[in-house]
């Protein structure tokens, strides 16, 4: 009955904020990082009917490779994109994504509660619990903004768990550790940051079994990594691999480090000051507590200190992770609502014992007063809690934890004007220079791969800030900030990327390039402002040719002159030709990645990946 009644009521609430009716039409769902996954989506699907993973991607960065191993979040939804690409489009198989992920991830820990022997009360309580941290927590930010994935992950990580502390307290068959390790596969392709809290929380439990399990932790911890890696291992050390290939910026999204915020996010604070917390954060960190102390069964006990333990970690990890560097590219401040969530199982036992008075008579009059006191506070927090998702599932022109609804919004006004603006003023002989918005100016997303797709023109850049030398994104352009870079400096970039056409939107920027000779001022879009750089376009720095066919993995090159061809796209390791060429790299300016030379070239050639 919980999970009917969980599943029923997350259903209805979707429905109603998505809204259901948009699922099947093709209004993309691009809030944030979900045009950027479209784009990963996108890459993959046409990668896949070419027999690939990864290739070579000309529309960014002079050209990358892509795929797979630079897909670390919607792999899962490019996996069924690519099994019904004939039927549905990407935008429809995200949509869909999204909406099974928020129906399914309250529902784990009602079912990690009932796989851990719980009674049916505590079942319940659980239920509710997972429920309202889904809604009322910077998890419903992260599910609405695109990260849907990742919120998906978390609460598979608490069903996992549950799964493995099962395995060491029963007499559990080879079978089902077979089974442990082939869930760990999947969970692991659908998001590798699904490993983090499991590894926790499996070495918390086998610290405190071990005397008693020692036999069974050991096949545990041989078996299931063997299982859940080696299927991954392509795509995995595709992605080791070709991470070197690329000049990572080392700025990104939620890498703050405050130790303060541990403090702030327990108090509730929300969108202010860096600080993501929830009203529901210091209780389950209290019940949690309370379950470690207080809980009468041994193995209730063993549960609530295992994931108490590695909850907390993971929120201090949260805090200060980002202070070592190896850590940055998981984004550490992510793991906050991760880290509270593994509470949740915690906090239900200790909420449970509270709850029903499970304080002896013999306790102190202190302990009977405390356990009272946390009734009433536990029935508040839980009706404001209420009151929250009643908001957040509310039209109006309120406070929301995520998206305002409905999710489903379809392009904005500046995209339809970007695209319009590409196909009058741009052509394929040149690329475009864009600056991308941290703050998500663009219709409140990531829209670079959306805008070169589907103009059909070349971005230099990536679809995501950070990723690549030739990034620009809010004044920080090459590496480094517009206004430190010389005008004999930003035109020998021009034309060793061939760049055409400018699109900007800080006030630095836009008075970078009206200041600088060459440039020319076009139109603009509210604080969006164009311009056309004055130079002859080609992709050719030595040589002559010309481009006839450009898309994924595929580049198609013609009337090639010359002793010694040099193209405005990047050279790696693995890039092919047909027929046959000499393909060799050629540094150029302070790029890192070099640049395709060929010797004695053959009249056409077909470069791809391989």
């Amino acid at each position: 009955m919980a999970l009917v009644s969980i599943l029923l009521l997350q259903g209805l609430l979707i429905s109603y904020t998505f809204p259901l009716s948009e699922t099947f039409t093709q209004k993309p769902l691009f809030h944030n990082d979900a045009a950027f996954h479209w784009y990963q989506m996108k890459v993959m699907v046409n990668l896949a009917e070419q027999g690939h993973l990864t290739g070579y991607d000309p529309f960014f960065n002079a050209g990358y490779i892509g795929g797979i191993h630079s897909n670390g979040s919607a792999k899962g939804a490019a996996v069924i994109a690519i099994l019904f690409h004939r039927w549905i489009s990407e935008i429809v198989v995200y949509k869909v994504m999204s909406i099974l992920a928020a129906l399914l991830a309250p529902l784990c820990v009602p079912v990690a509660l009932s796989w851990l022997g719980f009674s049916r009360f505590h079942i319940l309580v659980g239920a509710v619990l997972g429920f309202l941290l889904w809604w009322a927590s910077w998890f419903r930010w992260m599910h609405t903004t695109g990260m849907v994935a990742f919120v998906f992950a978390s609460y598979i990580a608490v069903l996992y768990v549950a799964a493995v502390f099962r395995y060491l307290h029963h007499s559990s068959t080879f079978a089902s550790l077979i089974m442990l390790g082939l869930a760990g596969a999947a969970a692991l392709l659908y998001h590798p940051l699904f490993s983090p809290p499991v590894i926790g929380g499996t070495a918390a439990y086998a610290i405190l079994n071990w005397r008693t399990s020692h036999l069974r932790l050991l096949q545990l911890l041989i078996v299931v990594p063997i299982l859940s890696v080696l299927p991954n291992l392509s795509w995995m050390y595709s992605m080791y691999d070709h991470g070197n290939l690329h000049a990572l910026a080392t700025r990104g999204y939620m890498r703050l480090v405050d130790i303060t915020l541990v403090g702030r996010e327990l108090l509730g604070l929300y969108g202010k000051s860096n600080a993501q917390g929830s009203v529901l954060y210091a209780p389950l960190l209290l019940a949690s507590i309370w379950a470690c102390l207080r809980a009468q069964e041994q193995r209730h006990r063993q549960i609530a200190y295992a994931l108490t333990v590695t909850g907390v970690m993971l929120v201090l990890f949260a805090a200060v992770g980002a202070a070592v560097p190896t850590f940055n590219s998981v984004d550490p401040n992510r793991f906050t609502p991760t880290g509270y969530l593994l509470l949740v199982i915690p906090a239900t036992v200790g909420l449970v014992q509270i709850v029903k008075k499970d304080v002896a008579v013999t306790d102190k009059p202190l302990v009977r007063i405390f356990a009272r006191a946390a009734t009433v506070l536990f029935i508040f927090v839980g009706l404001y809690a209420i009151n929250e998702v009643r908001r957040e599932v509310s039209y109006a022109d309120i406070g929301h934890y995520g998206v305002r609804p409905p999710e489903v919004k379809g392009l904005g006004p500046y995209s339809e004007w970007v695209l319009k603006w590409l196909s009058r003023h741009t052509t394929k002989e040149g690329r475009v220079l864009f600056e991308d918005s941290l703050g998500r100016v663009y219709d409140g997303a990531h829209l670079l791969g959306y805008y070169a797709y589907q103009a059909d023109r070349e971005f230099i850049g990536g679809p995501f800030p950070f990723h690549h030398f030739a990034g620009f994104w809010d004044r920080w352009l090459f590496n480094r900030p517009i206004s430190g870079i010389e005008f004999t400096d930003m035109r020998q970039y021009f034309d060793l990327y061939n760049i055409g056409w400018i699109i900007v939107h800080t006030d630095t920027s836009k008075r970078y390039f009206d200041s600088m000779p060459g440039v020319v001022a076009l139109d603009g879009f509210r604080e969006v402002k164009t311009y056309r750089v004055d130079r002859p376009l080609s992709f050719f720095i030595k040589g002559e040719g010309q481009i006839v066919e450009r898309t994924h993995n595929r580049l198609v090159v013609t009337n090639l002159a010359g002793d010694e061809v040099i193209l405005r796209y990047h050279f790696y390791p693995g890039l092919k030709s047909a027929p046959a060429a000499d393909l060799t790299a050629s540094y150029f300016l302070d790029d890192p990645v070099p640049f395709v030379k060929i010797t004695n070239p053959p009249k056409q050639l077909l470069l791809e990946y391989r």
